[in-house]
């Protein structure tokens, strides 16, 4: 029997009938040998409690919690400590002395837009901004290797025709290095644009241009600054950054999904952050 249908038989499957929770790998729920044939809809039903038991372990894992509580439904609540006020405060303070630190410390913004999501897109459209001023270090479309799909297309608007005559990564690669090299890089989702970036490296054999910097997530510390629990993840609820800024108030003029709006419209929650 795999770790993962000996921690589900132990558990006896808790949250639905007994009735329900015949088989584990031919082992029942009681840990008795099977002695009953089991039918094709009770084996369908069995799968997908498996499957469910495996999510479970994982979510219990990433709370850190049980998984008898897990299966008591604790996963769902909010935490129940008695300093979750002051903590959800203390971490609103937080997000808000790095939104200040940012300001004060010549951070730039940086913003991609991809040709898809996962390791292999490229880089289409790139803008990084100086944090403080606003001042506009570099704002430019970029030929991918491969053509952007029309998915991508309807996110963001860029078209192939569009990026026809734009420099490739490779041509601007050594620029984006020397205006990142030793700053603090922040970008909402700052995990997709890193990887971005490396991915649009891998095609030249460059050298990632972020060598050098350190990147930060507005998107976490807006997360913490807004306070809304995730009660699933068991953290501060994410936002996305159209939702963010609708959240705050903030109203800027341009479109969405493109480089150089979501810079500016990221460098506007920061200065709501830093202002409270």
């Amino acid at each position: 029997m795999s770790e993962h249908s000996q921690i589900i038989a132990e558990l006896g499957y808790k949250r639905g009938n007994p009735r329900r929770t015949d088989v584990v790998n031919g082992i029942r729920g009681d840990g008795k040998p099977l002695t009953a044939r089991v039918s094709i809809s009770d084996e369908k039903r069995q799968q997908r409690e498996r499957a469910r038991r495996i999510e479970d372990m994982a979510l219990a894992k990433e709370l850190g919690i049980s998984l008898n509580e897990l299966c008591e439904g604790k996963s769902m609540k909010q935490p129940a400590d008695s300093n979750f006020d002051s903590y959800q405060f203390a971490a609103s303070v937080a997000a808000a002395t790095f939104a200040q630190c940012w300001l004060e410390h010549d951070a730039v913004i940086l913003d991609t837009e991809t040709t898809g999501l996962d390791w292999g897109s490229e880089i289409v459209e790139i803008s990084i901004i100086e944090a403080r001023t606003g001042l506009i270090l570099m704002n430019t479309l970029v030929r991918p290797i491969n053509t952007i799909p029309a998915e991508a297309t309807a996110i963001h608007g860029i078209t192939n025709e569009m990026v026809a005559d734009s420099p490739l990564f490779f041509d601007i690669a050594i620029s984006v290095a020397q205006i990142l090299n030793g700053r603090t890089v922040i970008a909402y989702n700052s995990a997709f644009d890193k990887k971005m970036l490396c991915s649009s490296a891998a095609y030249s054999s460059g050298e990632p241009p972020y060598v050098g910097s350190d990147f930060q997530c507005a998107m976490l510390a807006y997360a913490q600054f807004k306070g809304d629990w995730n009660h699933g993840h068991g953290d501060f609820k994410w936002h996305s950054l159209v939702n963010a800024a609708k959240q705050q108030g903030i109203e800027l003029a341009g479109t969405a999904h493109r480089a150089l709006y979501d810079c500016q419209l990221t460098r506007e929650l920061i200065l709501k952050m830093a202002a409270e």
